[in-house]
């Protein structure tokens, strides 16, 4: 079986809605030169990895800025302790997803090749059972909300985070601290604990800071 190498966290990231005065008609001829004459085929992440056509970055970059100029809302879909396996019919249902967010406990690299090609820029952290160098956490914005990604839930949030979203419990979770922080977990997908079902969830962030989350059962 060939070997595939897969991305560490994407090198695409999502427009902030706050720039919704940028010229459409610019970056649509933007996105096309990098298509045509750029590369056929790009890799993204570290390494040789799974390729995405020009034509698969025109059509994720234009749903992007389309959400700058019109209602902006983005759905994000967050798993987390694959440890090797999931269930078939996952990868179709996270599709049309906007980023994929994995809280690690990936174990073999190969398990993400199905999510990787999917299309959606793909976010991974490192768990404990993780020998691929992902990073140990991310911090990320999207829509004005600051989000910190990390397998193993910290004592403490870190002070510039406003929601944290962790793995490692194999438990879905979804607190508010003192401090107004959102603590977020979406479960395990194949080996839940605590009674808890198989289980990711979405992340759905609009124009207006408004964050939703919604657990779904595998």
């Amino acid at each position: 079986m060939k070997a595939v190498r897969p991305v560490s966290e994407g090198r695409f990231y999502p427009i902030d809605p706050d720039q919704s005065d940028q010229c459409l008609l610019v970056l649509i001829s933007g996105y096309l030169f990098c298509g045509i004459w750029i590369t056929k085929e790009r890799t993204f992440g570290s390494g040789v990895g799974p390729t995405r056509s020009a034509f698969q970055w025109l059509r994720l970059g234009l749903k992007k800025e389309f959400y700058c100029v019109s209602g902006f809302r983005m759905r994000i879909a967050v798993i987390s302790d694959t440890h090797n396996r999931y269930p078939a019919s996952l990868p179709e249902k996270l599709r049309e997803a906007d980023e994929i967010w994995h809280l690690g406990d990936v174990c073999a690299p190969e398990t993400l090749v199905e999510f990787e090609q999917l299309g959606p820029p793909l976010r991974i952290v490192v768990g404990n059972c993780d020998a691929f160098p992902w990073p140990l956490s991310l911090d990320l914005e999207r829509a004005g909300t600051r989000f910190h990604l990390i397998h193993i839930p910290p004592r403490i949030a870190p002070k510039h985070a406003q929601v944290i979203l962790h793995g490692h419990t194999h438990v879905p979770r979804d607190e508010t601290d003192e401090r107004g922080v959102r603590w977020l977990n979406p479960g395990c997908i194949t080996r839940p604990n605590r009674g808890a079902p198989a289980s990711y969830a979405w992340l759905t962030l609009t124009r207006e800071k408004m964050l939703g989350w919604e657990l779904v059962r595998v």
